[in-house]
């Protein structure tokens, strides 16, 4: 399945043209992040890359 995304979002700060990113600021309430964060953590795992590796290697 492919998703058409909009080129305007009313109430999103475009970001980013490719890919198209948007932030919509207050887009979940403080109980919905604590339920989505309690939903993940139990994926939730270390990342295999950082920042600093990939500036040192530069």
């Amino acid at each position: 399945m492919i998703a058409k995304l909009r080129k305007f979002y009313e109430t999103g700060n475009q970001v980013n043209d490719g890919p198209l990113g948007f932030v919509f600021e207050d887009f979940l309430s403080d109980i919905e992040v604590e339920h989505v964060l309690a939903a993940a953590h139990p994926k939730l795992k270390q990342a295999l890359v950082s920042a600093w590796l990939f500036v040192c290697s530069s």
